[in-house]
């Protein structure tokens, strides 16, 4: 009996352990990873108890969320046609400084970002970083933003240089926020990018991706102790039967 009972306790330790969740954490994710790449520290649009940012490529899933607990979550991007850290503007802060980008200068040009290992049915809100602004070789590129689109719902950040505050944020022009969006069934939310057509200035269209945060509920990552606990269990499960 007394083993049974320390069974039946390691199995719910570990179950627990398995089966847990971060409620309401932040992720905060500032791209790049090529050279010359600055890293962000602070706090963004979405306000989160610590300022922990990740910067690895799409395809790494070794995300951490704002106070450095490991969390499932995976990114992918489709259209990425290249990378950059040409942001001149002298008061562009670290997490607008990189960027990825689709086609440059092309009306075409589109990022998809699918943000997926989330759980399914969950509510999530998402701040979107898309901007560019200032001179390039010499030749002024105002009002390179982007625009997002979630469920047919679609925010535009304008890149606006009249508007972008100096090393500061901008809902509108760096980025916008979402709300309440549900991730599907799978545990998905894929967001499209494209360029933002200023009426005055139609000049160099590219979809642009500063970074993005997210906050919700996610899986954690079970922790090595947890691990050892959960095959000390099998252990003893074995020796009980012979």
């Amino acid at each position: 009996m007394k083993c049974n009972s320390l069974m039946t306790t390691l199995g719910l330790m570990a179950a627990f352990s398995l089966s847990g969740q971060a409620l309401g954490a932040v992720v905060n994710v500032d791209v790049g990873h090529h050279a010359g790449s600055r890293l962000y520290t602070g706090q963004g649009a979405i306000a989160a108890p610590g300022d922990i940012w990740n910067q690895t490529p799409f395809t790494d899933a070794n995300f951490v969320d704002s106070q450095g607990n490991p969390v499932v979550m995976m990114v992918d991007i489709l259209g990425y046609d290249g990378a950059g850290n040409r942001n001149e503007n002298d008061y562009a802060n670290d997490l607008m400084y990189d960027y990825y980008r689709g086609l440059d200068n092309d009306p075409d040009s589109f990022l998809t970002l699918i943000i997926s290992e989330l759980i399914p049915g969950g509510s999530y809100n998402l701040a979107l970083y898309g901007a560019q602004a200032g001179t390039f070789n010499g030749f002024l590129k105002d009002h390179r933003g982007s625009t997002f689109t979630i469920d047919g719902v679609t925010k535009i950040a304008t890149g606006s240089m009249a508007d972008w505050p100096e090393d500061g944020l901008a809902e509108g022009v760096t980025h916008v926020i979402f709300t309440n969006v549900i991730a599907d069934a799978e545990g998905k939310i894929v967001v499209d990018i494209r360029p933002y057509t200023h009426p005055d200035d139609a000049a160099y269209p590219t979809a642009f991706l500063n970074g993005f945060q997210i906050e919700g509920n996610f899986a954690l990552i079970p922790e090595p102790a947890s691990l050892a606990l959960i095959g000390l269990g099998g252990l003893m499960m074995l020796r009980r039967r012979h």
